[in-house]
């Protein structure tokens, strides 16, 4: 196995599962989203700068500078979480009624009709916590949309892999990871880590339930039609991998953490 560059990948749907083609324009707009809010002792916000991910290998998207693994185990922790969470779920809303004119949800294999990018510009205009720069890449995102027909929808219901390169995602998505830019050695495991990061990355047409590369890590992709189905020998071993995963951190995180991860591991 070899790292491939992203340029590299001609296949514009595997591409996208990578790195979405939204990343950057949401990670400016979670940041506006954000400015205010209070984070946990210890943490800080990174604005966008790729020049600056570049630099120190950090991921794409929105990252939040955490105190360490202790932190992740811990109540604040929790509650930067769902604070991450809330604000995104409060965010889509407001996008929504923005290009939509709508609070409803599309149901499966349905898009609303987007409003007029005038329409679309006025609404962002009344949304004052929003940059004139993520104001101005959304209008142009709404430029670039353009409604689905009927026709359309039953072709792109039929090719997942035509939809997942061209139809928008039904409502909010995005992956969550730790991240550290120093790899685990024999010699400093990875609890030592000297800088750990709370990554946000958030999807606009990137495949549900697929990992974007995370630094120099491995994508995850999904392959619901092509792929080899799972048996119960590979459930079993994955099961044993978990639990083994599992086993080690306990032996060497702090004591607090025992309890948390006991609860909520194999709950992907």
């Amino acid at each position: 196995m070899a790292p491939v560059r992203l340029a590299d990948i001609t296949d514009v749907t595997m591409r996208r599962s990578l790195v979405d083609p939204t990343a950057y324009l949401a990670h400016q707009v979670m940041t506006d989203a954000l400015r205010d809010t209070v984070l946990p002792d210890g943490c800080r916000l990174l604005g966008p700068d790729p020049a600056r991910d570049a630099a120190r290998a950090l991921p794409v998207g929105l990252k939040i500078r955490i105190p360490g693994w202790n932190f992740a185990s811990t109540r604040e922790c929790r509650m930067l979480l769902r604070a991450l969470h809330d604000t995104a779920t409060g965010v889509y809303g407001s996008l929504r009624r923005c290009f939509t004119g709508s609070n409803d949800a599309p149901s499966s294999w349905e898009r609303p009709r987007l409003l007029h990018a005038d329409d679309v510009k006025r609404g962002l205009d009344d949304l004052a916590w929003l940059s004139p720069g993520a104001r101005t890449g959304l209008v142009h995102l709404r430029r670039v949309l353009r409604d689905v027909t009927a026709k359309e929808m039953r072709l792109l219901a039929s090719r997942s892999d035509v939809a997942n390169r061209c139809l928008t995602l039904g409502g909010l998505s995005y992956n969550l990871a730790l991240f550290t830019p120093q790899p685990a050695t024999g010699d400093r495991p990875v609890i030592d880590t000297g800088g750990l990061y709370v990554v946000m990355q958030l999807k606009l047409v990137s495949f549900v339930g697929n990992s974007p590369a995370i630094g120099g890590a491995t994508a995850s992709v999904i392959d619901r039609t092509g792929g080899p189905v799972i048996t119960a020998h590979d459930r079993d071993r994955r099961h044993a991998f978990q639990r083994r995963y599992t086993d080690l951190l306990l032996a060497a995180l702090p004591t607090a953490a025992h309890g948390y991860l006991n609860s909520s591991g194999g709950k992907r």
